[in-house]
Order: C-alpha cells, then sequence, then structure tokens
C-alpha cells in the first residue's frame, strides 16, 4: 500500500526537477564578431603593431572564449590577443589581456581559446570589442617579443556588414610604426580628435574574429527554490491524499 503511495509521488516530484534541469541548463548563446577568416593576399610589416575592431561590439554580459584568424602568409610571428572597452567615441581601453601565440601559416582559419591572464574577458556592457598586439607582453603589459603582422589584411575597408550581420562593418583601426607600446590594463588606445596614451588611425580590414558567450536567461535562485518545492509540497499532498483514501 505504501508503495503505491510512493509510485504516485514520484512524476511530480520528477516533473519537479526535470523544469529545474531545463531552466538552469539552456546552453550559453555564441556571438562572433569581427571580418570573414579569408585571404586577403598581404600581412603588416612592423612589429608590435596594436590593432582594434571597431565596426562592432559584443552584447553586455557575454564572456568572449575563442579567438580566430586567417593567415597563410607568416609562420613564427607572434600576437596576443585584448579585450578593449570604448570608453568614450574614439576612445579604446584595454581591458583584458589573453595568451600570447606563436602562428604557424595555414590555408584554413584557425582559432584558438582567449586565454585571459590579466584583467577580465567579460564585456560588462555594450561597448566592448576585440583586437590584438603582434607581440607577447607580460603581467605588466610590457612587449617581451614582437614581430610583424600575423593576420591577412586588405589596406581598404572592406564594403558591406562585418561577420555579425547588420549594424555591424569591417572597420579595423591600427597603430603607426611606434616602438615600445603597451598594452597594460587601462592602456587608451585613441583616434584623431580624442587624447589617450597612444593614437591609432583607420580603415582596414583584418581577417579576425572573437566569440564571446551569453547564458541564457538563468532565472533567479529564489525561481528555482520555489520551483523544488512546489515540486515537494505536490509530492507529500499526493502522498497523504492516497493514504486517507486507503
Amino acid at each position: 500500500m505504501n508503495y503505491v503511495s510512493r509510485s504516485r509521488s514520484l512524476p511530480i516530484l520528477g516533473a519537479s526537477i526535470a523544469a529545474v534541469v531545463l531552466l538552469t541548463g539552456i546552453p550559453a548563446v555564441a556571438q562572433t564578431i569581427g571580418s570573414s577568416l579569408v585571404s586577403r593576399g598581404q600581412v603588416d610589416t612592423s612589429a608590435g603593431q596594436v590593432l582594434i575592431y571597431a565596426g562592432g561590439s559584443f552584447t553586455s554580459g557575454s564572456t568572449v572564449s575563442t579567438f580566430g584568424i586567417f593567415d597563410n602568409i607568416s609562420s613564427g610571428s607572434v600576437m596576443t590577443p585584448l579585450l578593449f572597452e570604448q570608453t568614450t567615441s574614439g576612445v579604446f581601453a584595454v581591458r583584458g589581456v589573453g595568451t600570447g601565440r606563436t602562428i604557424t601559416a595555414s590555408a584554413s582559419p584557425q582559432s584558438f581559446g582567449f586565454g585571459l591572464q590579466q584583467g577580465t574577458a567579460l564585456a560588462s556592457n555594450g561597448n566592448f570589442t576585440f583586437g590584438y598586439i603582434n607581440a607577447l607582453v607580460n603581467a605588466a603589459g610590457t612587449q617581451t617579443v614582437n614581430g610583424a603582422g600575423t593576420v591577412e589584411l586588405q589596406t581598404s575597408q572592406q564594403s558591406g556588414d562585418g561577420i555579425s550581420g547588420p549594424g555591424s562593418t569591417n572597420r579595423w583601426i591600427f597603430t603607426n610604426s611606434t616602438p615600445s607600446l603597451s598594452v597594460a590594463l587601462g592602456t587608451t588606445y585613441f583616434l584623431p580628435g580624442n587624447s589617450g596614451d597612444f593614437l591609432v588611425t583607420g580603415d582596414r580590414t583584418y581577417s579576425a574574429t572573437a566569440t564571446a558567450n551569453t547564458a541564457a536567461n538563468t532565472p533567479e535562485p529564489g525561481s528555482i527554490a520555489l520551483l523544488v518545492g512546489l515540486g515537494l509540497s505536490g509530492s507529500i499532498f499526493l502522498k497523504h491524499r492516497k493514504r486517507n483514501r486507503l
């Protein structure tokens, strides 16, 4: 008799648990920004330049996870991915420094983890974008090894939308041949007409992208507790109701 009562209570409890799993286990939504990973026929020749994607931004609350490039020209060059915040129009501050890489030429697009080393990988508002420096850097943002370009480029901005679609462009901005650029957290790169630490100009297009993930609509902890509580209450109610009938 008690066995029958317990078995009738299981569907409600199971449904409650399933609801919690569904609500808390929704896969993250990925967003990729930048320009198509295709051959463009040339790379930068100046060592240690900083390049910034200025044609779009990440969704607020997303976390940068992956960096992609196309380079079928240079081998043995180095680069470090970066996260920037546009603090005012035309001024970009370094907010995150990823893991530096040595690049080998490939006829296929390449991708690797952002590998946060300093700062943050989180876009805390809708003004965050990405870029990179053609160098390896230490924890202070100082170049330890640098080299010429690691990403194929075209010297004029590619027309049309960026890889993230309508509302984005293929605009990239870049530093001139300035030696000893720093990417310490908080360092600012500015377009003409603004002020900051290092001047950038444009417009070009580079074959590079970055992908960020945003968790989708995770409910508040209180809502999860309520679901579990309702399921347990229903289970207990059905259990007692069956016993009373017996």
